[in-house]
């Protein structure tokens, strides 16, 4: 931890977010707390961890200053993106970008005509996003918005799921709000991937508080099916260790 709150008093143990199990095994240990995988479904997670609020103290200045000094960089990744996106949707309709930074992939979509929304817990970066752009982002998490049922055509999810501390509710969440024929796009580190397995402390970044659980391929799967979602192919080739993935709803 990197404050001088005492950690060991105020920990908070959880089970599984995917099975409920409590059955769990050691996966890796970093300054910011333990990393177990259920023995049950596979799922990694920090346990225990520290209360969320503490979690969400790490979205400050400083923490948000580190994407904006990359804006440029940002903006023409977002426009690649985009490319990928208009060949599975039908452009332009309602857009939700989940911790959307300082708001590039957004600016980038609200360019080629997309009406859109956000969603980002710090302050600092979504007042960069109003004052730069002029993008009013909800500063807080998904859930928070409350966003009326079927809002949306697409929703993008850029290294966020790892961070909420209740992920299943999470994609929910996104089911809920995303209209029947809609899309979904996550990015999110692969705990599977075989130069994550070797490299495992150095990739997962188990000394980053804000990182509480971590995705084998197949489980992530299975959440999206848990939530009401389906896996609907690759974002692309990914040479780095990463899960870039689409999902549908599951319309019955």
């Amino acid at each position: 931890m990197t404050s001088e709150k005492d950690q060991s008093k105020n920990t908070i143990y959880v089970r599984c977010n995917l099975c409920g199990a409590d059955d769990t095994s050691p996966w890796l240990e970093g300054s910011a707390g333990k990393v177990v995988i259920c023995n049950k479904c596979g799922l990694i997670y920090v346990n225990p961890r520290p209360p969320i609020e503490w979690v969400q103290e790490i979205y400050d200045e400083d923490y948000s200053s580190y994407f904006i000094k990359r804006a440029p960089k940002k903006l023409r990744r977002a426009r690649r993106i985009l490319k990928g996106i208009h060949k599975l949707t039908r452009p332009p309709g309602r857009l939700l970008d989940i911790g959307c930074s300082a708001g590039f992939f957004i600016q980038a979509s609200k360019e080629a005509g997309w009406d859109v929304d956000g969603v980002e817990p710090s302050l600092s970066a979504t007042t960069y996003a109003f004052q730069t752009y002029g993008l009013k982002i909800f500063n807080g998490l998904l859930e928070q918005a409350a966003f009326p049922a079927r809002s949306f055509d697409v929703i993008t999810s850029f290294n966020a799921i790892e961070h909420d501390e209740d992920p299943l509710n999470h994609l929910r969440e996104i089911c809920r709000i995303l209209k029947d024929d809609g899309l979904v796009l996550i990015w999110t580190p692969d705990a599977s991937h075989p130069w994550a397995r070797c490299h495992r402390k150095k990739y997962f970044m188990v000394d980053r508080i804000e990182h509480l659980y971590y995705f084998h391929r197949k489980v992530l799967y299975r959440m999206l099916d848990a939530a009401g979602l389906r896996f609907a192919g690759l974002a692309g080739m990914n040479l780095k260790p990463g899960m870039k993935i689409y999902a549908r709803k599951k319309v019955i």
